[in-house]
């Protein structure tokens, strides 16, 4: 068994079995180290709620899995770009939960118009997963892609998200840049995706 003790000092370190405790009250700091390669686990009523694998991550409630753990949380920003010149960007932002990452952005006033290039957005933050195939819907204007509606698409292994116009009826067509038939055509997207 481990034995804790916290001591009020400034810096005071306690040791016990694998277990080390460095209290700092000058930065406000309580570090808890688990010296050894062994996870670290929370417990309330007499069950336990969560645990720190010792390869990392997080589970809850008893659940020691590796597959299971939630090992990253993150929130930032990325890039688009643009296969055919470029566009106005605007709340380009990411979510990432464990392999999940959700992107937003607000696309407009595309410089190409005219060009056959296909409307791809390259740069997400985290290339998807060998087995990802996300299809999403978006809200658009002024696109004439010849369908009934523009969905967004993320293929497997790729940091892009390409646009089809979808027909009923008939096959799926990728968007091109010549398909933007006026200077205020944009995107609103939102995409889920899982990453590599």
């Amino acid at each position: 068994n481990a034995y804790l003790h916290l001591t009020n000092a400034t810096t005071g370190t306690t040791t016990g079995d694998g277990l080390s405790v460095l209290v700092t009250n000058s930065t406000g700091q309580a570090i808890i180290n688990q010296r050894e390669a062994q996870p670290l686990a929370f417990y309330t009523s007499g069950s336990e709620r969560a645990r720190i694998l010792a390869g990392g991550g997080l589970t809850f409630n008893g659940d020691t899995a590796t597959a299971n753990a939630l090992n990253d949380y993150e929130e930032g920003t990325w890039t688009p770009t643009f296969e055919a010149g470029s566009a106005s960007v605007a709340n380009a932002l990411y979510i990432k939960i464990g392999r999940f990452v959700q992107v937003a952005a607000v696309i407009s006033a595309f410089t190409d118009r005219t060009s056959s290039a296909n409307l791809d957005i390259s740069g997400l933050p985290y290339a998807s997963a060998s087995d990802n195939k996300t299809s999403q819907s978006i809200m658009c204007r002024f696109i004439n892609a010849g369908g009934d509606s523009v969905a967004a698409y993320i293929a497997n292994s790729v940091s892009k998200i390409q646009f089809y116009g979808i027909s009923q009826g008939a096959g799926y067509a990728k968007v091109n840049h010549n398909e933007l038939n006026n200077s205020t055509a944009n995107l609103f997207i939102t995409c889920t995706y899982r990453a590599a």
